[in-house]
């Protein structure tokens, strides 16, 4: 099963500078080991210090499209981060080829 969800709604989710700053890391290839398992996303992004952060977003599946019911990362954010945004972004985009 494909999570399918808008890319409008990532932007709802985070701030502007962290969409901006998620999207230049997309940009960057900066997520790696991306895996789905049912509603949940997870993944790594690396930061910007060197180290790798661990990101996952919980959807609900039950609405189409999906929407979040929440995320977490490892960095000192925890939420509605930038690596977060380029996870999704990341997801999105690969799962439309």
């Amino acid at each position: 099963m494909r999570i399918i969800f808008e890319l409008s709604m990532i932007e709802e989710y985070v701030d502007r500078q962290s969409y901006g700053r998620g999207k230049d890391y997309y940009n960057r290839n900066m997520i790696h080991s991306t895996v789905q398992m049912g509603a949940l996303l997870k993944g790594r992004c690396k930061g910007s210090q060197g180290y790798s952060y661990y990101v996952q977003v919980l959807f609900d599946v039950k609405q189409s499209p999906a929407t979040i019911n929440s995320s977490d990362c490892s960095c000192p954010v925890g939420s509605h981060c930038k690596h977060i945004v380029a996870l999704l972004i990341t997801y999105y985009n690969e799962s439309r080829n």
